[in-house]
């Protein structure tokens, strides 16, 4: 059936006849809202490439197709990797078969050499980096490995080794000492790869660049997107040469030399190559294949827009860069690798504050805005755009605005943040503003997620439900208010790595209802038992948001369908950082994400690879 589409001034409508596959489409796309009166539905411009990818040929555009969705001379006719060699010949060494796309994948990885996996979350990209390996033992017998991932994430890829393969790996954890003892261990020939978190890079670099300079064939970046930034000391770490450091207490300048680390093969994984900007996806680049975009200021000039005083304002030339990009960059949705995953519903909750709320919020706003004037900021808000939300402090004498704008975000959440936080600005603040004790208490998001949880209770005693916070102090809130109804588990930046890992067997094996999460369990954690996620609040990073929602979107999820459901406090700065969200969303979009052309070779490519698996003849 044909669906009537139409581009306004803010918004993409569609209109349709009656018809429930379609509709349960389009109850997939997120900021969508229905019109009864004109029975149009309208979704933010931002989810363009969604619905065209959703629909593609169904779309009747009123007159010309939106200019995004027109060819020019970097949209694909012939995708780089569609025709390549799949290689088979190590399935007999896996305890479990792969999927035919994660095949694709491996292979991709082997033959490109230094090359970026950016399947979507839940795709299972560990896996794909491990049978790569396999194929290279195949050519190379005493190949080595070395894996960089989150701390959190370290006993789960020796976990996954052990559950496909008959590979033997070592853990570098432990204290200093533990440390270097294995170290010496890891080169010996019994152990194929070595699994240790990016931290310790600061701690133990030259023992690490004598393992993997000396030892190691391949170096696979798990969530690499933690090497993203330019100018951080820990992409000189990996790219090596000279960096000036300053010392946070004392603002004195050393200038150091690092060795950097290389190997013939570089994997790099990650589910958000670029999570803000353009320049992320350069530096990703520049320590995968050092020079491939030029230098910096090349690549600047050739992809950013720059405003009067230097800052980015834009980009140009997106479709060049997608192209070049993805020549060395393999990125699968969901929808197109057509495995077992669960359908989605996503639910936006919009909530009004408690009056109380509303008068905090609405004079923390007011200050902000006088502060923004007086400090000759352009705008009515100024966003974080490199600051990761676990970093972000109510009170920091480097930025005040930034402290207000985290003001502002607590009590859209609850006033008690208020009185629990160490900010003496936002400690004062309701005494100032004269709210009563029993007043903090009252939050819009705490009462809707105890209904839930006590309505979810009722209907299955069983059931589970994940929760995301970006403040530890909300998690205490909700852990207290829920922990009356069921047993409730944590996961927190403060807790240590085997802590957090027995949280999660833990939930994962029945013994609680309810998990809440800060960010610190965003990264590669499978939480697939729960068909529920709740965001009580939003990340700035669309790319956090993506994290946190994979945890249960996840191939092997027991539930045919799993929700989304985000808490957005009505007329507060919950509205603003979602619509900060679709923006870079929508840019990510752009450059990351393929055409038509490429989606439809991905889908060519896994029928292929499954009619070989079949023994029969790929078309």
């Amino acid at each position: 059936m044909d669906i009537l589409a139409a581009v306004t001034e803010n918004s993409i409508v569609l209109k349709f006849e009656y018809n429930e596959e379609v509709i349960n489409k389009v109850k997939k796309i997120q900021g969508r809202r229905y019109n009864p009166e004109n029975k149009c539905w309208y979704f933010p411009k931002s989810s363009l490439r969604e619905i065209h990818r959703t629909f593609g040929k169904q779309l009747a555009w009123h007159g010309e197709p939106p200019k995004e969705l027109q060819l020019n001379k970097y949209s694909r006719d012939v995708v780089p990797w569609e025709d390549m060699h799949i290689d088979l010949s190590v399935a007999e060494q896996l305890k479990l078969p792969p999927f035919p796309y994660q095949w694709g994948g491996a292979n991709f990885l082997f033959q490109k050499k230094r090359a970026m996996l950016a399947d979507e979350m839940g795709i299972g990209k560990s896996l794909q980096a491990i049978v790569a390996f396999l194929l290279l033992l195949k050519e190379r017998p005493s190949a080595k490995a070395v894996v960089f991932c989150p701390s959190s994430l370290k006993r789960q890829w020796h976990a996954e080794i052990k559950k496909f393969t008959d590979l033997e790996g070592i853990v570098i954890d432990g204290n200093a000492e533990e440390r270097k003892k294995q170290y010496k261990e890891a080169i010996k020939h019994e152990y194929q790869m070595i699994f240790l978190n990016y931290e310790l890079l600061y701690y133990d670099y030259e023992d690490i660049c004598r393992v993997v300079n000396d030892h190691c064939d391949v170096m696979i970046l798990d969530e690499a997107q933690k090497v993203k930034s330019f100018q951080a000391e820990i992409s000189a770490l990996f790219k090596g040469g000279k960096k000036t450091i300053t010392d946070k207490k004392t603002k004195k300048k050393t200038t150091v030399n690092y060795e950097g680390l290389d190997t013939e093969y570089r994997w790099f994984l990650t589910g958000t190559p670029m999570e803000n900007k353009a320049i992320e996806l350069f530096n990703l680049f520049e320590i995968m294949r050092p020079g491939y975009f030029g230098n910096f200021f090349a690549f600047r000039n050739r992809y950013v827009v720059l405003g009067r005083f230097k800052n980015v304002i834009g980009y140009k030339n997106q479709y060049e860069l997608h192209r070049r990009a993805s020549e060395y960059m393999l990125r699968r949705r969901r929808s197109e690798v057509e495995q077992a995953f669960p359908d989605v519903m996503y639910s936006d909750v919009i909530l009004p504050m408690e009056p109380a709320q509303m008068m905090a919020h609405n004079f923390v706003e007011s200050d902000l805005e006088k502060l923004i004037e007086d400090r000759k900021y352009q705008g009515s808000f100024f966003v974080p755009e490199d600051i990761e939300d676990d970093e972000m402090q109510e009170e920091n004498d480097s930025n005040i605005i930034l402290g207000r704008f985290n003001t502002l975000l607590a009590i859209a959440d609850s006033l008690e943040l208020l009185e629990m936080s160490n900010s003496m600005y936002a400690k004062n603040l309701p005494k100032r503003l004269g709210i009563k004790k029993k007043d903090l208490k009252a939050s819009a998001k705490v009462t809707w997620i105890e209904g839930y949880v006590k309505d979810m209770l009722e209907n299955d005693p069983n059931e589970q439900v994940v929760i995301f916070t970006k403040f530890e102090r909300f998690q205490r809130i909700l852990r207290e208010r829920l922990s009356k109804h069921c047993p409730v588990l944590i996961l927190n930046g403060a807790m240590k790595t085997k802590e957090r890992e027995q949280a999660r067997l833990d939930f994962v094996n029945g013994k609680a209802n309810v998990f809440i999460l800060t960010d610190a369990g965003a990264k590669g954690l499978n939480l697939q038992c729960s068909k529920t996620l709740i965001n009580a609040d939003l990340p700035w990073n669309p790319a956090i948001l993506e994290q946190r929602n994979g945890r249960i979107i996840r191939i092997g999820s027991k539930h045919e369908k799993v929700r989304i459901i985000n808490l957005i406090s009505q007329n507060s700065i919950d509205e603003r950082v979602y619509q900060i969200l679709r923006e870079k969303s929508a840019l990510f979009e752009q450059i990351i994400e393929k055409t038509e052309a490429e989606t439809e070779a991905v889908l060519r490519l896994n029928k292929n690879i499954m009619k070989k698996l079949l023994g029969k003849k790929a078309s």
